[in-house]
């Protein structure tokens, strides 16, 4: 992946989405084959970041909206994929993708926009387009990256530099707030139940080619 992987997802054939940050894609493994999925650049600002893919082939993928190395920040959209892959803006003014996950069997999207520091809620229709836009959560002094849905339905984030798991209900209610060593980028949760975070002590791309902090680890209760 020359332009650098992001958010994964798969087809309801089985296919992997790969997204292709710098150059602004998304890319389709079929079998051995790797293939474009879908032209996010007239909809994307700077480079493309997570992805969720709905069971129907669907998808909706969120770009930082500026380079945060060199620019301040300014708002960009979020994008909505159709299962052939043809891209649309889904939203609007959104503050710096990170992960997304769906509550209700696909009827609520939640997105995690981490300079915005907050998860942001919004109603998805049967044709896959969004409103009600609201603010689940608030994170304060909180970037919340990765999220997922654990296995009592709760929203995990991880919040970057803060060090911090932190658990949600569904309504947006603060549950819990797990103190860390390291920096957490995004969370998984596996068929087994385990909470899976992926960490790494560097965010910086040259460090973290020279160091490889990175790891993925297992939270024991």
């Amino acid at each position: 992946m020359p332009g650098q992987p992001s958010g994964l997802g798969s087809l309801p054939n089985g296919d992997l989405l790969v997204v292709s940050m710098r150059d602004q894609k998304v890319m389709r493994r079929e079998g051995e084959a790797l293939m474009l999925h879908a032209d996010l650049a007239p909809f994307a600002r700077d480079n493309c970041k997570d992805m969720i893919v709905l069971s129907d082939g669907s998808a909706f993928v969120g770009c930082f909206g500026f380079d945060p190395h060199s620019e301040g920040p300014r708002v960009t959209n979020l994008i909505r994929l159709e299962p052939d892959g043809r891209a649309s803006a889904a939203a609007t003014d959104m503050a710096f993708f990170n992960g997304m996950v769906t509550l209700a069997n696909e009827t609520i999207l939640v997105v995690a926009e981490s300079v915005g520091q907050c998860l942001t809620a919004f109603d998805i229709a049967p044709d896959g387009t969004l409103s009600n836009r609201r603010v689940l959560a608030r994170t304060p002094d909180q970037q919340p990256d990765g999220i997922c849905i654990d296995p009592d339905g709760n929203i995990l984030a991880a919040t970057m530099i803060a060090k911090r798991l932190v658990k949600f209900s569904p309504e947006g209610a603060l549950l819990e707030a797990q103190n860390l060593n390291v920096s957490v980028w995004a969370v998984a949760v596996s068929e087994g139940g385990a909470i899976l975070l992926c960490t790494s002590r560097d965010a910086v791309g040259a460090d973290c080619t020279r160091e490889r902090s990175g790891a993925i680890q297992r939270v024991v209760t």
